[in-house]
């Protein structure tokens, strides 16, 4: 075991402390979570459409207002989750610039622009979901793209400086000139190039050659394996594995959930399994490695005074998938008996879960819902109301419990022999 954490901590814990840190990975988070709100709010409020499984409620709202469907798909829907993209590219292009001590708030606008620039068809028609689902890696690209740009020219002093009576707005706006002037330019030239292919748009060529694929990737068993398993084993050294592993995976995750709700809309077919809420709502009951359930059994099944006080401790906070308490206080972190059912414990829920929803035994994730959404209530919404998915998190929550369970009473009863002999 030390030899791992050696290891862990001279070869991969920099490794990771640099990938949490990279600023464009930041950048990313930060302009995805600024789609959080819409994307929230609109998934609540499309849940209740006429296509509720409670028939009686389809029934009641259409015959109290026959074009419910239209205001919340043609209304809401279009005024909040299919904007993400372009939510998207406002927040990340200001975040990386800010990082660089620069104007955000101009990168943000220029970055708009070069978007609906390369989004745009030849014809001036925008596509289905252009500023939503399938606009969201085009998005992610512009904003970095213009971002970078903006920061290199305006460091180089290629811009235009006014005297300091100037008003400072109306300097800035001056500043803009130049580096505006060549994102515009190089985007147009980009849209020009890109309308000569098959492909007509940038959009439609990120969408077919990188995110089409990756998000498939990460939606699979295998994606959802593999993310589960980097997420527990950076925890398991004291890092913050949701913050380093959904640097990377998040936008992908994002991408996945946004195109189950537009297939959702159109009556389609869902297929993507491992999207946004995939973790949070279902493997991890209580945080990372479910440990609502290890709480329970520490806090009412242990003999040691301190398990119990530590799962009582980490029952409140647990409900709301908080699990610090738990994990640093019994502790898991470096403890060789209780990493064994802190890894695979999710493994073994992811399998089930998948494979629950890939047989369409449960609805898939068609609605974002907070990851401090209580268990139940969170799978009831994000499956747009399938009382089955209560169900499988009851399965996925008692699986975890007898996981832990023959580890905790070994760490239990270590811990409580080394109570009695202080107390002699």
């Amino acid at each position: 075991m030390n030899k791992i954490v050696e290891f862990f901590d001279e070869k991969l814990s920099p490794i990771a402390s640099k990938i949490s840190a990279q600023r464009h990975l930041i950048a990313i988070r930060d302009g995805l979570i600024l789609t959080m709100p819409l994307m929230i709010v609109g998934s609540i409020i499309i849940i209740f459409s006429s296509d509720f499984p409670i028939p009686a409620w389809g029934t009641f709202i259409t015959g109290l207002f026959p074009t419910w469907d239209d205001f919340i798909w043609g209304v809401v829907f279009q005024s909040t989750m299919s904007l993400a993209a372009l939510i998207a590219v406002m927040g990340i292009a200001y975040s990386l610039a800010k990082s660089y001590k620069e104007e955000g708030i101009v990168a943000s606008v220029l970055a708009v622009s070069a978007f609906f620039l390369i989004q745009n068809g030849a014809d001036g028609v925008w596509q289905s979901g252009a500023l939503g689902a399938e606009g969201l890696f085009l998005a992610i690209i512009t904003a970095m793209a213009v971002a970078e740009i903006y920061v290199k020219v305006v460091k180089s002093g290629l811009v235009i400086k006014l005297p300091d009576s100037v008003p400072v707005a109306i300097s800035r706006s001056f500043v803009a000139l130049v580096p505006g002037a060549i994102i515009i330019v190089l985007f147009a030239l980009i849209h020009v190039g890109f309308a000569m292919t098959s492909y007509g748009t940038a959009g439609n060529f990120i969408v077919t050659i990188l995110q089409a694929p990756l998000v498939a990737v990460s939606a699979s068993y295998l994606g959802a394996m593999v993310t589960s398993f980097f997420i527990s084993i950076f925890w398991c050294f004291g890092l913050h594995g949701d913050l380093i592993v959904n640097a990377v995976a998040g936008p992908l995750q994002t991408a996945g959930l946004l195109a189950n709700i537009e297939a959702f809309r159109a009556s389609g077919d869902i297929v993507n399994i491992a999207v946004e809420g995939f973790q949070s709502l279902f493997l991890n009951v209580g945080g990372t490695g479910g440990t609502l359930g290890l709480a329970i059994v520490c806090a009412f099944f242990s003999k040691s005074k301190q398990l119990k006080l530590v799962g009582r401790l980490s029952l409140g906070p647990g409900i709301f998938n908080i699990n610090e308490p738990i994990v640093f206080g019994l502790p898991i972190v470096m403890n060789p008996i209780l990493i064994i059912p802190y890894l695979f414990s999710p493994l073994i829920v992811a399998t089930v879960t998948y494979f629950a929803m890939s047989l369409g035994l449960v609805h898939k994730i068609v609605a974002a819902v907070p990851w401090t959404t209580p268990v139940f209530f969170a799978g009831f919404l994000s499956t747009g109301g399938d009382w089955k998915a209560v169900v499988l998190q009851a399965v996925n929550f008692l699986i975890v419990i007898v996981i832990y369970y023959p580890f905790i009473k070994m760490w239990d009863k270590k811990q409580y022999a080394l109570e009695q002999s202080s107390a002699e």
